[in-house]
């Protein structure tokens, strides 16, 4: 029993043990699979984290997006929400430039936002919509810029009180925004290029044609005479520096035009950034107006060539009072002096014109052209007028005396310094003291350099030694013209010339003869000491040009080394010249006493005194004493009649004669 109890036991527990062992095989295959399924679930994390941070970007990268994401979705509002004054714009209710700005810059970019972009019914219709506004703001936008400049050229409450075109400039602020979107958005140029540029030139015109009044053009016409009697002939008036009209015209002109540019380039230029299109606008509109005024400076300097083909005639016509005085719309001289003043004035135009903005270089040369071809004309009215000096025909002259009956020009029998001289040196002075800088400009040309200066200066005092040796030369065809009228009249040619004439020839009627030699010392020493005070002569220097001496032209200055005065070479010349007519005057008594030896009578009286003389010698000694009577007397009776400016000179010319005389005898 205790066997099989046992046996029991075993087998019981056998069996607890199986199924324990089976038991845990369960567990193991259970914990096997779940093994497998942490595996697979933990590949499958990491496999699934790799991925992400594969996708992930950086933080950096992921604001970008943020913001490229928001920025769209601001594009987007921004397109389909216009401006609150869209409305009042295009309904021409809100006319200020910076509304009108703004409502393009949203068409603009509505219209590339949709372009850019798949289209849509709703963005069909918005793009629609835009291109009519667009076409409407542009129409608005030019007819902002036409409406501005007119009433820019208004007077408005705080008008500028020299404004001479943009009277009322405030109603042009803000006008560079409409401008600069019509050029950028648009490439509508056309407003500013025509419009804009019509109407400015039609006011600039209006503006320098109102100045050429009746006034002015009766003064432009030489009907300005002046007469002290009607029954007298009409004397006109000589011209003073910066007197004439046309100065003050041209001057107020330049201002308009400067004025009128500023505003171009502020309002138009700027915001285009100079566009080609219209860069040369300020240029074109100075052109228009410098043009209108050189018209009237060339009709200013016209003058009749060919009056230099007959110089005589022109002295005559002068009233012997030189041919610079030589009548027409004004005298001569006084042409070239309004000519050389508005060189002074025209080179201001050169200044405007390089200073103009945007593209200006077509409007500098024209002007430069126009401006050298004035110069050109004036240097042929000074070298017309030193080809005049100098050109007097003694046999012309004594004709148009004795045909016209013009005896002006006759020289005072006193010998004094004739007004030919006077005003001869009058016109040189006026030249190199009042137009110095314009006279430079039109002898030597447009370009001025420090060498071209002295060159210029050299031009000047060539032409004053020609004009000086010029005006000496007519003073002896004057004195010898006139003894040979004075010659005619005393000879009885008095039919030919009136009794006012003959009294002014013949004098006091004491039969005095004018001087040749006294004439022309008295004229020279009135020019020498005339050169050697006026300070405008004296002050204008030549620097040597080997010289490193700067030389100021101030006073004192001539006696700076390696300088001189221009007008020293013509003084050294008039110099020369006094000394030989009073060698040539000391001569002209020797000429009293006949050469015995010419004589026959005279030539055959012997050398020893004690020989009677025959009867036929007594007379010739006879004729011979009487002659040199009569010439000695004439002279003295001259000498009564004449004056000498210079006591020193006087004197020497006292001592010339005695010496002479002593030598002849």
């Amino acid at each position: 029993m205790q066997n099989t109890s046992g046996k029991k036991d075993t087998m019981a527990s056998l069996s607890y043990l199986e199924e324990q062992l089976s038991n845990i095989n369960a567990l193991n295959r259970t914990s096997a699979k779940a093994l497998d399924t942490f595996a697979d679930t933990s590949n499958a994390i990491s496999t699934r984290a790799r991925q992400i941070t594969r996708e992930v970007k950086p933080w950096e990268v992921a604001q970008e997006n943020i913001a490229l994401t928001i920025e769209e979705m601001s594009k987007a509002a921004r397109c389909y929400h216009p401006p609150p004054s869209l409305t009042a714009v295009l309904g021409r209710k809100d006319t200020s430039p910076e509304a009108i700005a703004r409502c393009v810059d949203y068409l603009v970019y509505t219209e590339d936002y949709l372009a850019s972009h798949p289209p849509n019914p709703f963005s069909d219709e918005i793009q629609s919509k835009t291109e009519a506004y667009l076409r409407q703001i542009v129409e608005i936008s030019e007819d902002i810029v036409k409406t501005s400049f007119l009433n820019a050229f208004q007077k408005g409450k705080t008008s500028a009180s020299k404004a001479y075109i943009i009277k009322n400039p405030d109603v042009l602020k803000g006008l560079e925004l409409v401008v600069q979107r019509l050029g950028e958005n648009f490439n509508r140029l056309d407003v500013m290029k025509n419009d804009v540029y019509n109407m400015i030139q039609s006011r600039l015109s209006q503006f320098v044609d109102a100045h050429f009044d009746a006034t002015y053009r009766e003064e432009e016409m030489g009907k300005t005479n002046v007469s002290a009697h009607a029954s007298m002939t009409p004397v006109m008036k000589h011209y003073q520096k910066g007197n004439h009209r046309l100065l003050g015209i041209s001057a107020t002109s330049r201002e308009a035009v400067k004025e009128v540019c500023t505003c171009i380039g502020d309002a138009i230029l700027t915001p285009l950034d100079d566009d080609y299109s219209v860069a040369e606008m300020p240029g074109e509109l100075a052109t228009s107006v410098f043009d209108t005024i050189f018209a009237r400076c060339m009709a200013l300097v016209r003058f009749d060539m060919s009056h230099f083909d007959d110089p005589t005639k022109m002295f005559v016509l002068s009233r012997g009072l030189g041919v610079g005085l030589c009548p027409g719309v004004r005298y001569f001289r006084d042409v070239i002096f309004v000519g050389l003043n508005l060189v002074e004035e025209l080179w201001n135009w050169k200044q405007l014109a390089a200073s103009l903005p945007g593209e200006n270089s077509n409007c500098v040369d024209h002007v430069d052209n126009e401006i050298e071809r004035f110069t050109n004309h004036l240097r042929e009215l000074l070298e017309g007028y030193a080809r005049c000096k100098g050109g007097l025909r003694k046999d012309s002259l004594v004709e148009y005396a004795r045909s016209l009956r013009r005896f002006e020009w006759f020289p005072s029998l006193d010998c004094t310094a004739h007004e030919s001289s006077t005003n001869s040196l009058y016109f040189h002075k006026v030249l190199v003291g009042s137009y110095y800088g314009a006279l430079k400009i039109v002898l030597y040309g447009n370009v001025m350099d420090p060498s071209g200066d002295v060159e210029a200066t050299r031009e000047v005092e060539d032409y004053l030694i020609r004009c000086v040796m010029g005006n000496v030369q007519d003073l002896v065809t004057i004195a010898e013209a006139a003894i040979v009228v004075q010659t005619a009249v005393e000879a009885g040619g008095r039919h030919h010339i009136g009794r006012s004439s003959i009294q002014a020839i013949s004098g006091s009627g004491e039969g005095s003869h004018l001087s040749l030699e006294i004439f022309l010392i008295n004229n020279i020493i009135f020019l020498l000491e005339n050169y050697k005070r006026e300070n405008c002569f004296t002050q204008r220097l030549i620097v040597d040009d080997s010289s490193d001496v700067k030389v100021k032209p101030q006073k004192g200055a001539a006696k700076v080394a390696n300088a001189k005065s221009i007008i020293s070479e013509a003084m050294l010349y008039l110099a020369e010249e006094k000394e030989r007519y009073v060698k040539e005057y000391g001569l002209s008594w020797e000429g009293c006493f006949p050469n015995p030896m010419e004589n026959e009578s005279l030539a055959s009286i012997p050398c020893d005194e004690s020989i009677p003389l025959r009867k036929s010698q007594r007379a010739a000694v006879k004729r011979w004493h009487a002659d040199v009577t009569a010439s000695l007397t004439g002279k003295i009776r001259d000498c009564k009649a004449q004056a000498v400016m210079d006591s020193n000179v006087r004197l020497r010319l006292i001592e010339a004669a005695v010496f002479f005389c002593s030598r002849a005898v």
